[in-house]
Order: C-alpha cells, then structure tokens, then sequence
C-alpha cells in the first residue's frame, strides 16, 4: 500500500554461513511498489530458483530497494530458472557502494535451459551483472534500456565452466 515500508537490520554472521535476505521470491512473484531497506543482509532480495522445471516470471515494478552494507552488495542476487522471465520496470537500487554490483543475475547449470530478462526505466548506482554459467546449451537473453547504469558487465559465474551462454542487448539511454 501506498507508504508501507519494509525495513530488515540483520546484525547476527554476515558471512556466507548466513545467507539471510528480507525477500526470497520463488516462483510467479509480482512485486509493485515495493519500498525495501535492507542493511547487513546478504542479499536485499533472493530472486533465485534455477533447478526447476516450471515456466515461470517474476516481476518488479515501480520498487524502491536501499541496501546498507549488504554483505555482497546485491540488492537483487538472482539466478534464472530453466524457463524463466524477470522484469524489473520503473525501479530504483542503490547499494551504498560506487563501482560494486547493484543488481546480479547468472544463468544456470540445468541443461537446455533458455531465460530471459528485460530491464527498462531503472535506476541502479553502480554495476549491473549477467553472469555466465552452466553448458553451452543454456542461454539467458537480456534486453536492457533507458536505465542509468554504471557499467554492465558480463562476468563467468563460477570456475567449472566457462561458456558465454549470456546475451546481451541494449538501447536507448544507459547513463
């Protein structure tokens, strides 16, 4: 509701035996208008659910996320699921942190998976990630525009592979 702020201050481990985030979206999750503090976290929100079959979106609009001293800096930690979309639309993350990651999302390991996320009118403080990950046989489409951005990058997830299966596409006004 219009107002309504949600507030999560975690000070217990902020180490990675401790992966607390104020939201873990799971599957066909809608969030608009959301107005998100989270400090000391891991994430600000959990947008992860790859190893599973379903067909799925997972949406944001017009969403307001602050992160303070998130233990990895992402106010959004996502991974893409075997068919799956995420749209973040009209939205605002600020981290705290120039130069860091604002918002991360890495494909997956399940084979023959193909997702996609679209991103316009958002406003991130520093990085925006799209991570490399699983078989070459996966591919994540990303189609980003008219988003004030510090740098977009394209980075390989993990060590075990190493395939570019991220897609990137933009236009419009990346500031």
């Amino acid at each position: 509701m219009p107002g309504s702020k949600l507030i999560c201050k975690w000070d217990l481990p902020t180490d990675f035996s401790s992966r607390f985030s104020p939201l873990y979206l799971v599957t066909n999750a809608t969030l608009i208008g959301l107005d998100l503090y989270a400090e000391g976290t891991m994430y600000a929100i959990h947008d992860d659910v790859w190893n599973i079959d379903d067909t799925y979106i997972n949406e944001y609009h017009y969403c307001k996320v602050i992160g303070k001293n998130l233990f990895n800096t992402n106010c959004i930690g996502g991974g893409a699921g075997k068919h799956s979309r995420h749209i973040i639309d009209n939205c605002y993350f600020d981290n705290g942190v120039p130069h860091s990651v604002t918002v991360r999302y890495h494909n997956n390991t399940f084979p023959d998976s193909i997702g996609d996320i679209f991103i316009s009118n958002s406003y991130f403080n520093a990085k925006v990630a799209f991570s490399n990950w699983g078989p070459p046989t996966n591919e994540l489409n990303v189609y980003i525009n008219n988003c004030t951005v510090e740098e977009i990058i394209n980075p390989f997830e993990g060590e075990e592979y190493h395939h570019t299966n991220v897609n990137i596409y933009k236009w419009g006004e990346l500031n």
